[in-house]
């Protein structure tokens, strides 16, 4: 077999030409013998043993090398990653806020408690602070507070979901109208259950936003986000509210208004 290298000079009759003389193939002054030194022979046969060595191992191949390089990257994102949402995760146990209004001008960066932590943590954690800080591209280090945000709602979720899996069939909820520190309106929405091994539980779920703070709305937004949630509302069977005429009225109330949708909620006034 053989295979052409560009840019030699293919000067050999077994290449150029033909050949069908082979009385002269062998021998002192043979073709084949002069073809066989010919830098174009030496050039193909260089060529040829790389391609099979190339077959005999799969894993040099480019394509490989790549793939390898894209699988060992996706490790260490996943690893600095695990390290950014750790520290998210402690910072909220804490009731620690993760920023405030503290930017650093020399740095380009805020200097709150997430970025302290996490250069603190980076200090003790090779993989978070030469393979991820170090290395990673600026738009795949995930520590924007637009990504911190996205990781506190992920858990959120989860803990939502998880505490909503854990009721075993009845429960009631219980809300409170209350405003945030940008005197937003919400409500804050808690469930109440026994759970498997007969204990009382009461567990905060989330806030709702909501735009007025009549009963109509309230009730519309209440029973929207506890369907969106996931709960069984057919295993509705209390709600409880405070004394505010909004949510406690017989009439016109909240309570009168997710009793009418679901009759075997019974409402309790919250002491």
């Amino acid at each position: 077999m053989l295979w052409y290298v560009p840019g030699t000079t293919a000067e050999s009759p077994f290449v150029s030409t033909g050949f069908r003389n082979w009385q002269k193939a062998l021998g002192k002054d043979g073709k084949l013998d002069q073809h066989q030194g010919s830098e174009f022979h030496r050039l193909a046969e260089e060529k040829v043993t790389r391609i099979l060595q190339t077959f005999e191992k799969p894993d040099a191949w480019v394509d490989a090398q790549l793939k390898k390089q894209l699988a060992d990257q996706r490790v260490r994102t996943k690893l600095g990653l695990l390290s950014i949402i750790d520290i998210v995760i402690s910072l909220g146990l804490r009731g620690i806020p993760l920023r405030g209004h503290n930017w650093d001008k020399v740095e380009k960066e805020e200097d709150g408690n997430f970025t302290f932590f996490l250069k603190w943590k980076s200090n003790y954690d090779a993989n978070l602070h030469e393979r991820h800080l170090t290395n990673a591209s600026k738009n795949s280090k995930y520590t924007s507070p637009q990504i911190q945000n996205e990781i506190i709602s992920l858990c959120d979720a989860w803990t939502r979901k998880s505490i909503i899996l854990s009721i075993p069939e009845y429960w009631s909820v219980m809300a409170d109208e209350t405003q945030d520190c940008s005197t937003t309106e919400q409500v804050s929405i808690s469930v109440r259950y026994v759970d498997v091994n007969y204990e009382i539980c009461e567990d905060f779920l989330g806030f709702i936003k909501v735009k007025k703070m009549d009963a109509q709305t309230i009730a519309k937004e209440l029973l929207e986000t506890l369907e969106k949630w996931g709960l069984d509302m057919a295993s509705l069977v209390g709600q409880g509210y405070d004394g505010a005429s909004v949510m406690s009225s017989s009439k016109n109330g909240v309570q009168a208004m997710v009793a009418a949708k679901y009759p075997n909620a019974l409402y309790v006034h919250c002491r």
